[in-house]
């Protein structure tokens, strides 16, 4: 059947690639091996912008693009928001990003990373408008190309943003674990059904057997309601995560004059 006259939309382009894919490697074909640049024509020809062609390659290879491992309640244990833009951030450019994200928490963190240490000579020479010339020379410390900060303790939040510079190229990345969050939770819910309906139910019941089930489905109820406050506080986060995100890849596209 001939369907090369026929038009695809973007999910079924995905599931036809995906189909291709797995009929190659079943028929024994090696594997084919594309540049980034490759990708991107081929996108380009599919009427995809290669700009989210390089966004997933980011992704990727931060891991990104894969699915974050399940916490013991269900959801996931940690959010991570990765985008690449083109160029670099130097020095003072990072100001305002650290405002941004210490505002959006209301906290002021920490930054970590390499702290320059070594000074290297540097001169500057103006010539003002009215004539005058200054020559001045001085160590001077490196400039910085990237920020990173974390959550205080405080804050009881895991919470890490980075923007650096690299290759001619700017990465803003927005993430928070939330593992240590879902076995916190987990474990205070669960103590009730353990330390307290037990021992009650068979206070009044006499019978082991019946304070068994009863805190079992006591326990199954309170593992229910931990999942869905879970459930919410994830979506919660992520929706601030997400805010902040655009509003660092605005500020960055802001400072290299980009529209």
């Amino acid at each position: 059947m001939d369907n090369s006259g026929r038009y695809y939309d973007e999910e079924q382009l995905a599931a036809i690639l995906k189909r291709a894919v797995q009929l190659q490697q079943q028929s024994g074909s090696p594997d084919s091996h594309l540049s980034l640049g490759e990708i991107e024509q081929i996108a380009r020809e599919a009427g995809i912008d290669p700009g989210f062609v390089r966004q997933a390659a980011s992704e990727l290879a931060a891991g990104g693009g894969r699915d974050a491992p399940a916490s013991p309640l269900g959801g996931p244990s940690a959010l991570a928001f990765e985008q690449s833009i083109a160029g670099i951030l130097v020095g003072d450019d990072f100001d305002p990003l650290l405002e941004e994200i210490r505002g959006a928490f209301g906290d002021p963190g920490h930054l970590e990373g390499p702290r320059p240490t070594e000074r290297h000579w540097r001169f500057e020479w103006r010539l003002f408008s009215w004539g005058g010339v200054s020559l001045q020379g001085g160590k001077q410390p490196p400039a910085s190309r990237s920020l990173t900060w974390r959550s205080s303790q405080a804050s009881m939040r895991e919470i890490g943003v980075r923007v650096y510079s690299l290759g001619g190229s700017t990465v803003v990345r927005v993430e928070e674990q939330l593992g240590n969050a879902a076995v916190g939770l987990l474990t205070g819910t669960m103590t009730l059904p353990v330390f307290l309906i037990f021992p009650l139910a068979l206070l009044l019941t006499h019978s082991a057997a019946i304070a068994l089930a009863a805190t079992a489905f006591s326990a199954l109820g309170a593992y229910w309601l931990a999942r869905s406050f879970y459930r919410a506080v994830t979506q919660k986060r992520s929706r601030q995560l997400r805010r902040l995100f655009d509003r660092l890849l605005f500020q960055v596209r802001q400072t290299l004059g980009i529209a």
